[in-house]
């Protein structure tokens, strides 16, 4: 197979998979169906080629499209089915111990879950607790409890972040209260073997002496642990354009194989041998990360790209390896193609290996310094564009800084602050104390973060604002893509990503006209409703009156005086319970509803198979026009 078609069909099944989740799976299926039929048409009666080529892209979409759908019908049929605001008996185990809150309280995680009101619920799925710090709770302590299950806060505006959406992503379903929760501490003291090997790099970096600042650069480097930095200098990072050279991924995978493959130099005539040990030390790197999603994905990818390379008729098809990771990875984890770092760690990566294939011989004409930081600020230009329509979509702008920071920040990284950090280490591993060592590298942490907090701190470089939905975002990544692929030469497929780009655009325009619609959303701060039309007005609500959005009444209301419509076909938007006078056709309830209230709301809409929506479990309320 062309490594060319295998990368085309991953960004075709890429782009269903996300538009998946955004169509109906009584949409996706008959549109699998109709576009097959057309495919067996065009190759039964012998078509042009790109004819052929074309409705094969398309079909892979609608397969996509049909795949996510399903996942989406599968998870949605499961969620309606748990039992949220009543009493349920948990036994479980602690998988995870975050660090303590400002309010004193650490998060656990509890995986393993049996339940006898959660039967049937999958053993993937999770569930988290705030516990007091001064519980003494570790990871493989069984815990025992009774407590109301509670959903975890949805976005209430587009604006807010999606914890409802973060966590799920992560297999945790809802939260229980954890005050009264039963600790059985594991005989094992439930620490495995990478919880021992960071402990033990922790306890010697501590005795080494090193400020946290650079203990906190080491940590965010190999081990990809951020959680000690402060928000202020991840906010930087990101800003700033850098933050990838701190969060563990596909460029620290790849310093790691670098090494590894030369430090295995007296296998040099044994290649398959030395690219296995590679590929071992890769995953045992990758489980040290605790296998995060960036990690995994950069790992999978590498893996086969140097088992591939090891066979010199395919060494060259690095594109194909990328390309079968991407679909694996995606039939196997669907619900991360929402995720940031999946869209950007591939395209970066594809993007790279495009630039290279095509214009990598260059370097060997230039002297070795300036065709080194030449490529650098190549490379960075390339992933960056690539990568446009992610950060548009993702973060709403960015920093026009970017190649100025990337130029210096990646040969200082990965030609001396990795390898230094590696060798830090090493050093408080065996309990060398060379101070002048120690004071370099806490000098070498305060001259990066210097230059990266300028770089942020400059609000004239930074392009904000930008709005762009999926849609859009998806039509412009074709038609990026449509271009990378012409410049390695293949026109023809050039034109039919651009030509798809230009569907896609005019289909999400089509679909956005047709389904018009406003939001009625939840201010936390004012503890109080608004709606946000399409033209991001935002028109606040008040209990005790009537809201008119297109063919739909709210009623405002918070007990039963309130004059309601006579007929059934309003929405009744409420905090408390109480029975009103007529039956709406839907009840929104407030997310600061209390718990008895939801559950005599629950009851009362299932009486009269009235739908209820949670804004605390479903987010912010679409109301067609």
């Amino acid at each position: 197979m062309s490594s060319l078609v295998a990368f085309v069909l991953f960004i075709a099944f890429a782009c269903g998979v996300a538009l998946g989740g955004s169509t109906s799976l009584g949409v996706a299926l008959p549109l699998v169906f109709i576009v097959g039929g057309i495919t067996l048409w065009v190759y039964r009666y012998h078509s042009p080629s790109y004819i052929k080529t074309l409705t094969t892209i398309v079909l892979i979409v609608c397969i996509g499209l049909s795949y996510s759908s399903y996942i989406n019908y599968r998870q949605k049929e499961i969620d309606s089915t748990l039992p949220y605001y009543m009493a349920v008996d948990i036994k479980g185990k602690v998988s995870e111990v975050s660090s303590v809150n400002d309010y004193g309280r650490c998060r656990v995680k509890i995986n393993g879950i049996s339940s006898p009101q959660l039967k049937g619920l999958h053993q993937l799925y999770a569930l988290h607790s705030y516990i007091d710090s001064s519980r003494n709770v570790k990871r493989g302590d069984s815990v025992k409890v009774r407590s109301l299950l509670i959903p975890i806060n949805a976005a209430l505006s587009p604006d807010e972040v999606d914890y409802s959406r973060i966590f799920r992503a992560d297999g945790v379903i809802g939260t229980i209260n954890g005050d009264d929760m039963d600790i059985i501490p594991s005989p094992e003291g439930g620490t495995t073997l990478r919880e021992r090997i960071i402990n033990s790099i922790n306890t010697y970096l501590d005795k080494a002496g090193l400020t946290p600042y650079a203990c906190e650069t080491i940590r965010a480097l190999l081990l990809g642990d951020k959680q000690d930095m402060s928000p202020s200098l991840k906010s930087s990072l990101a800003d700033a354009g850098v933050i990838h050279l701190f969060t563990v991924s596909g460029m620290h995978v790849a310093m790691i194989a670098f090494m590894m493959w030369n430090l295995l130099f007296f296998l040099r005539g044994r290649k398959i041998i030395r690219s296995s040990l590679v590929v071992a030390s890769l995953f045992f790197y990758g489980y040290l990360t605790a296998w995060e999603a960036p990690v995994t994905r950069a790992v999978w990818t590498f893996a086969i790209i140097t088992l591939a390379s090891a066979n010199p008729e395919r060494g060259n098809n690095s594109l194909s390896a990328l390309g079968i990771a991407g679909i694996l990875y995606l039939i196997l984890f669907p619900t991360d193609i929402s995720n940031a770092g999946f869209a950007m760690s591939y395209t970066a990566t594809a993007a790279i290996i495009i630039f290279y294939k095509r214009y990598g011989e260059w370097k060997k004409r230039m002297p070795r310094i300036p065709a080194y930081f030449t490529s650098v600020l190549c490379t960075t230009l390339c992933a960056q564009v690539a990568l446009l329509p992610f950060i548009l979509y993702y973060f709403g702008g960015f920093n026009l800084l970017f190649p100025l920071t990337n130029l210096l920040m990646i040969p200082y990284v990965t030609l001396y602050l990795f390898p230094f950090s590696a060798l830090v280490v090493i050093m408080a591993i065996f309990g060398v104390k060379w101070e002048w060592v120690y004071g370099a590298y806490e000098t070498s942490c305060e001259w990066i973060y210097g230059i990266i907090e300028r770089a942020a701190m400059w609000d004239e470089a930074m392009v904000r604002g930008v709005d762009i939905d999926l849609w859009g975002a998806v039509a412009l990544a074709m038609m990026i893509w449509g271009a990378l692929v012409y410049v390695v030469g293949k026109r023809k497929m050039a034109a039919y990503m651009l030509v798809l780009g230009v569907v896609i655009s005019l289909a999400g325009s089509i679909i956005k006209n047709a389904d018009s619609y406003s939001l009625l959303c939840y201010d936390r701060n004012k503890r109080m409703f608004y709606i946000e039309n399409n033209s991001h007005e935002k028109i606040p609500c008040s209990y005790g009156r009537k809201a008119f959005v297109g063919t739909q009444t709210l009623c405002m209301a918070n007990d039963w005086r309130y004059e309601f419509p006579d007929d059934d076909n309003y929405v009744l938007v409420t905090e408390r319970f109480f029975y009103p006078e007529t039956k709406p056709a839907i009840v929104v309830t407030s997310p600061y509803t209390p718990y008895s209230d939801m559950i005599k709301w629950k009851k009362w809409c299932d009486k009269y198979n009235i739908f209820l929506h949670d804004m605390k479990d479903s987010g912010y309320y679409v109301i067609y026009d």
